[in-house]
């Protein structure tokens, strides 16, 4: 899992997410979890190298984002790179 952590209530409207680079690490799904209780339970990684998996959103406030691994057949995995609109 992990988690960010904001000092206050930051605005967000998007989150790209990168894979691993290394394929036994790569993750096919991730569930996001938001500090106001909103969830994306299932967010798909494309599979094209260097390229994002995008999930965008009507901008809302939170204090934290968990994103958690969501595929039955990784016990661990990687990200490359989050990035947060």
């Amino acid at each position: 899992m992990v988690e960010i952590q904001f000092e206050a209530d930051t605005s967000i409207s998007g989150i790209l997410l990168y894979d691993g680079a290394v394929s036994e690490d790569q993750l096919s799904t991730v569930q996001i979890e938001f500090s106001n209780g909103r969830t994306i339970s299932k967010m798909e990684f494309i599979n094209v190298p260097g390229e994002p998996s995008i999930a965008n959103f009507e901008p809302m406030k939170v204090k934290w984002i968990k994103i958690r691994n969501n595929d039955p057949n990784k016990t661990s995995g990687a990200l490359s790179e989050i990035i947060l609109q």
